[in-house]
């Protein structure tokens, strides 16, 4: 294999990784912590997530009973649904659909 295709597989590598990171989906009883950058964050159900310092979301969609919780880091798009609840004590929120 020449070293221009070990280089691009390599990078197609890097790139999937990237991007199957990119997306998350909570359920049931389920917690993260948003430490880094996520196109989009949907929970459902009792889970719940924490954004914190560093972390980010592009699009939170919170479901059901779900509960976010922004005390650092950016949440560019939240729109809540049903009896969920979003708790911001900290960082950025730039737009809330509820």
């Amino acid at each position: 294999m020449k070293a221009s295709q070990v280089l691009t597989a390599a990078v197609l590598v890097l790139v999937i990784s990237v991007a199957a990171r990119a997306n998350f989906v909570l359920s049931g009883t389920q917690h993260q912590d948003i430490t880094t950058s996520h196109t989009t964050g949907i929970l459902y159900d009792n889970s719940t997530a924490t954004v914190v310092q560093g972390g980010r979301i592009t699009d939170a969609y919170v479901n059901d009973a779900a509960r976010l919780r922004l005390i650092g880091g950016i949440v560019d798009n939240l729109t809540a649904y049903n009896t969920s609840t979003t708790d911001a004590g900290g960082g950025i929120l730039k737009n809330l659909s509820a």
